[in-house]
C-alpha cells in the first residue's frame, strides 16, 4: 500500500511539474520568431514558473479527486514546493532576460510580490517545514501574536494577482502575443487555474455542516475536540481523515482550520 502511494506521489509530481508546461513550452518554440532564439531559455524559465504558479493555485482548491490519491499533507507539501520551485524560476527568467515600461513593471512587480508572499507563507503556513528549524519556529512564535492564521490567509491568496500580473506581463510582449496558439494555451491555463479557485471559494461554505462542540480538552501543545453533530454527516468521516472546522462566532477563527480525526464518528457519535 505504501509502496502504491509513494509511486502515484511520484505520478502527480512529474506530471504537475513537466507534462502540464509542455503544451505551452512546445507552442511557443513553434511559433517564437528565429530573431529571438537567444531568449529562449529565459522565456521557457518564466513559462515554467507561471504554469508552476497556476499550479499551486489549482491545488488551493483542495481538488477531492487528488486528495483521495495522495492525501491532503502531501497535496500541501506539494503546494508549497510548487511555489518555491516557481520563485527560484522567476528570478533566472528576471537575470536572463530586459525589458522596460510596463513590461518590466508588471514582471518586477510580480516577482517582488511573489517572494514576500512566499517567504512570509514559509514561515506562517509551512509548518511541516518551519518546525524543523529552531529559528524558523521561534519566529513564527513570537510573530503569531500579531500576524494572526486568517491574517496569512488572506496574505497568501495575494497570489491571485501574482498570477494576474504575471498573465498582463505575458500578454504585454508583442512577440509572444502574436503566437497565436501560445497566446490560446495560456489564457485557457490561467482560466481554469483561477476559475477553480473561485469557484472553490463560492462553494466552501456551501456544504458546511454545523455541529456543537461538547468538549475540549489541551493535551500540551494538541487541542482535543469532541464536536456532535448530524448522523448524516458524521457518517461520511472516517477515522484518519481531516475536515476542516470554523468557529464564526469568534474573530479569529471564522477561517476554517485543517482537524484530523482520531476516532470512528459513525459509531461513537461525535
Amino acid at each position: 500500500m505504501l509502496k502504491n502511494h509513494k509511486f502515484m506521489l511520484n505520478v502527480i509530481w512529474l506530471i504537475l511539474l513537466f507534462t502540464v508546461p509542455l503544451p505551452l513550452i512546445i507552442t511557443l518554440s513553434n511559433g517564437l520568431n528565429i530573431l529571438y532564439a537567444d531568449y529562449k531559455l529565459g522565456i521557457n524559465l518564466g513559462l515554467f514558473a507561471y504554469v508552476w504558479m497556476l499550479v499551486a493555485i489549482f491545488l488551493a482548491s483542495r481538488p477531492k479527486w487528488l486528495d483521495k490519491i495522495i492525501g491532503l499533507p502531501d497535496m500541501y507539501i506539494i503546494h508549497g514546493v510548487t511555489s518555491v520551485l516557481a520563485l527560484i524560476l522567476m528570478w533566472l527568467h528576471d537575470n536572463l532576460l530586459s525589458s522596460a515600461g510596463i513590461i518590466e513593471t508588471t514582471g518586477e512587480f510580480s516577482l517582488y510580490l511573489a517572494t514576500v508572499i512566499i517567504c512570509y507563507s514559509i514561515v506562517f503556513m509551512a509548518s511541516w517545514f518551519t518546525n524543523k528549524i529552531p529559528f524558523l519556529a521561534q519566529t513564527k512564535k513570537f510573530l503569531e501574536k500579531t500576524f494572526k492564521h486568517e491574517l496569512s490567509i488572506w496574505i497568501h491568496r495575494l497570489n491571485l494577482l501574482v498570477v494576474i500580473v504575471a498573465y498582463i506581463h505575458i500578454i504585454l510582449i508583442s512577440y509572444i502575443r502574436e503566437i497565436t496558439p501560445f497566446f490560446i494555451l495560456v489564457t485557457a491555463y490561467t482560466i481554469i487555474s483561477l476559475g477553480t479557485y473561485f469557484i472553490y471559494l463560492l462553494n466552501k461554505n456551501k456544504s458546511i455542516n454545523i455541529g456543537k462542540i461538547s468538549n475540549i480538552k489541551i493535551l500540551g501543545t494538541i487541542i482535543h475536540l469532541e464536536i456532535t453533530s448530524s448522523k448524516h454527516s458524521l457518517s461520511k468521516i472516517k477515522a484518519g481523515d481531516f475536515i476542516f472546522i470554523s468557529l464564526p462566532q469568534y474573530k479569529d477563527l471564522k477561517e476554517q482550520h485543517p482537524f484530523s480525526i482520531v476516532n470512528n464518528p459513525a459509531i461513537d457519535g461525535k
